[in-house]
């Protein structure tokens, strides 16, 4: 994703088959395709569970392989033995002497012994960018992108029956499906619910299967009446309202004219959502890891992903688009209005999720409002965005056997993703 389970490519721009992060999600792609468009730093926590280096000696020549001395230096320069990741650099230069790793490793170093050394994610994109920023995807002595030991259901049903209340919801964001019992569990303690970003992530239309079909119904009536409950004052956030407008609808249902004037109404709010996906991402890994769960900065940010609204605003193009035939041309262009200004406050949030399917409401409403000009402004701020993926991906973070670049990297990310993608292309400073 970068910081995804496996190498991707940058979307193309405003096609229909451009896809994000090697698949994940893409514009008209998106609704198809499973929950997450960056599930971040995948390797955080599974690199403890690498097995250690074998130490250097004659009888053991597998150490002296550049895999393994890249390795050496990185455990080196996580613990801080500087004098052992110099030893261990230098003999990965020699051993790999064409390949930019060891020079990137080197100038690491340099920045980690400084007196007021930076950040660990600014040193390593000031060490990326003074090699020529290498294209590292294909990179022979880099380990693999990590995969989860144990199945995530697993994992999180052992830590499900002592976790607070208060965690619950956030568990569940983290779990394909909830059995019975975990979901009756959770509904018990939804009328103390007062995060709105956390009832939005659980009526997501692309989670229909997360409460089980016995308790489907209540779930979602129980879900809405808090929603409603907690956004009875005037909100100045269109997601809680557009979510309270289409739960329980179908993408192929045309709006009709209540609707439409009601999400006339939402389409002039000034903002997109009511809380920042830093405040969700850090609000997450503090629950996750308060209820013992051992991967819990590696969820974190899949679960601030699900708070973003994707599934409705993908609901809403859908049936966007199930209306256009039904509607006069003056009526086409008032709905295309509404998709663009909903999608503008969207694509202006910070994640990349936010910014792609905002983009694309945006693409279909300037086709129906017959202006073109604003189509060109949105693709030229998918350009920039397609420019940081690019990067990002080049620097192949996940790779790197370094866990705190990948934490130090993740919370940066947080906080705003679209400017950690300029940070990439040297247009930014990381956030």
């Amino acid at each position: 994703m970068g910081f995804m389970s496996a190498p991707r490519e940058p979307p193309g721009p405003l096609s229909p088959s451009r896809q994000a992060h090697g698949g994940r999600f893409g514009f008209r792609f998106l609704a198809l395709l499973p929950l997450g468009a960056a599930s971040v730093l995948l390797m955080l926590l599974f690199l403890r569970e690498r097995e250690p280096v074998a130490a250097h000696s004659p009888d053991n020549p597998v150490a002296d392989t550049a895999p393994a001395l890249l390795l050496r230096a990185c455990q080196a320069l996580e613990d801080a033995r500087l004098d052992e990741a110099e030893e261990a650099i230098s003999r990965l230069r020699t051993t790999a002497p064409d390949r930019p790793e060891p020079l990137l490793l080197r100038n690491l170093l340099e920045q980690r012994r400084k007196l007021l050394a930076p950040g660990w994610g600014q040193a390593f994109l000031q060490a990326w960018n003074e090699v020529g920023r290498p294209d590292l995807r294909d990179s022979s002595l880099l380990p693999p992108a990590f995969r989860p030991k144990a199945d995530a259901s697993s994992l999180l049903s052992q830590v499900w029956p002592r976790a607070s209340a208060e965690a619950l919801p956030t568990l569940a964001m983290a779990m394909p499906s909830l059995s019975e019992e975990q979901a009756r569990g959770l509904l018990r303690h939804l009328s103390s619910l007062e995060d709105t970003a956390a009832l939005v992530a659980l009526l997501d239309p692309r989670r229909s299967s997360l409460f089980p079909e016995v308790l489907h119904s209540e779930a979602e009536a129980t879900l809405i009446q808090r929603l409603r409950w907690l956004s009875r004052d005037a909100s100045r956030a269109m997601l809680p309202r557009l979510t309270l407008l289409l739960s329980g609808t179908r993408g192929e249902e045309s709006f009709n004219a209540q609707e439409l004037k009601t999400l006339e109404a939402i389409s002039t709010l000034p903002s997109w959502r009511e809380t920042s996906f830093s405040q969700t991402f850090l609000q997450a890994r503090g629950l996750l890891r308060d209820s013992a769960l051992p991967d819990a900065a590696t969820r974190a940010f899949g679960v601030a992903e699900q708070t973003v609204g994707a599934g409705v605003a993908l609901l809403l193009q859908r049936r966007a688009e199930a209306s256009w035939s039904h509607l006069s041309a003056e009526e086409q262009r008032w709905l295309g209005r509404m998709l663009w200004h909903i999608g503008q406050r969207m694509a202006e949030a910070t994640s990349l999720l936010e910014h792609s399917v905002g983009t694309l409401l945006m693409e279909l409403g300037a086709e129906h409002m017959g202006q073109m000009c604003d189509l060109e402004q949105a693709r030229r701020r998918d350009d920039m965005v397609r420019e940081g993926l690019r990067a990002s991906l080049a620097a192949s973070i996940e790779r790197w056997p370094l866990p705190s670049l990948l934490e130090d990297l993740e919370s940066s990310r947080a906080r705003h993703e679209l400017t950690w993608l300029r940070a990439f292309t040297g247009h930014a400073e990381l956030p």
